[in-house]
Formats: C-alpha cells, sequence, structure tokens
C-alpha cells in the first residue's frame, strides 16, 4: 500500500466514526425530548424545548 492509500483509508475511518457519534447524539437528544414530553415539564413550553434541542444538536454536529 503506498502512504497515500493509507492516510486516505485513515481518514475515510476518522469520518464514519463521527458519523456514528452524530448519529448517537442524535439519537440520545431525540430520547431526551421525548422523555421531557412524556413527563409534562415542557408544558406550553415545547417549541422552546425543541428550538433549544436542535440548535444544540446543529452546534454538536458542526464540531
Amino acid at each position: 500500500m503506498a502512504n497515500g492509500d493509507v492516510d486516505a483509508l485513515f481518514v475515510e475511518r476518522q469520518a464514519a466514526r463521527e458519523r456514528v457519534l452524530v448519529e448517537k447524539g442524535r439519537e440520545e437528544v431525540k430520547l431526551s425530548r421525548d422523555k421531557l414530553r412524556k413527563m409534562g415539564e415542557a408544558e406550553g413550553s415545547e417549541s422552546t424545548v425543541d428550538s433549544q434541542v436542535d440548535k444544540d444538536v446543529e452546534d454538536e454536529a458542526s464540531v
């Protein structure tokens, strides 16, 4: 294998790891959001909770 091939393989694996972490984070956010709704703590302010969670997901995805 040429050195460039090894570098390309490393970059592909790193990108795959990052995609998995982002997807896990989204799943955790979804579960947290669902839990808040079920508990009724966000009654009347669900849109505020949703917008904050969406902002947090976007911030983490941009890292």
